[in-house]
This record gives structure tokens, sequence and C-alpha cells, in this order.
């Protein structure tokens, strides 16, 4: 199983990584609302889900390693959801591994 982080929307004003939502639909900080996606999804539609630019296939036991309870104050919705803080440096060598050309989040 695999999240899919999407590089597009995540910003470098958010605090945490943003993931696709279940089937195809929304864009989430906390794991518990993003979509998890089969080895058959990803395979079949690499790139849609997995093209390296705007979206990461993502192992879910890769991800859920990193995980976190939501924090932030200006977030009250997360308060005890798991995210991924985006500024956790050893996860964005992680994500490098899987997109070498990404910069980092977007403005």
């Amino acid at each position: 199983m695999f999240y899919i982080l999407s590089l597009k929307w995540t910003r470098t004003y958010d605090p945490f990584f943003t993931w696709w939502g279940p089937d195809n639909k929304g864009y989430y900080f906390s794991l518990e609302s993003s979509g998890k996606y089969t080895e058959k999804q990803v395979n079949e539609h690499k790139k849609y889900y997995d093209d390296r630019e705007d979206t990461v296939a993502i192992p879910v036991e890769v991800v859920e390693a990193f995980a976190v309870d939501g924090d932030k104050p200006k977030w009250e919705n997360l308060k005890g959801k798991k995210v991924v803080k985006r500024t956790n440096r050893k996860f964005r060598e992680i994500v490098k591994s899987y997109a070498p050309n990404w910069k980092g989040p977007r403005p």
C-alpha cells in the first residue's frame, strides 16, 4: 500500500506534507484522512500516481514511520491526527530519493 505525496500542493508555508485523499479526491495533511493506494493502482497508472514531479507514491510503512501528532495551534483540527512535518530533514531526504529532481516545497 502507498500514500500519494502531492509535491504540487505541499507549499513552503505549510507545516506538513500534503497527501492525496481517498479515491483521488482532495488533499490532506493528516494520514487518517489520506487515501491508501495499492501497488497495482500505482503501477497501472504510474504517470498519474507516481510521476516523481508532482506526485510520489511512498510505501505506507515508510510514511507512518515519520508520522507525529499534529501540534500546531493554527491547525486545531489536526490535534491527535498523524501528520508528517515538512521540516523533517530525514523524510525530505527520503522524498528526494524517490524524486531526485525535487527542489523542495513550492512557494
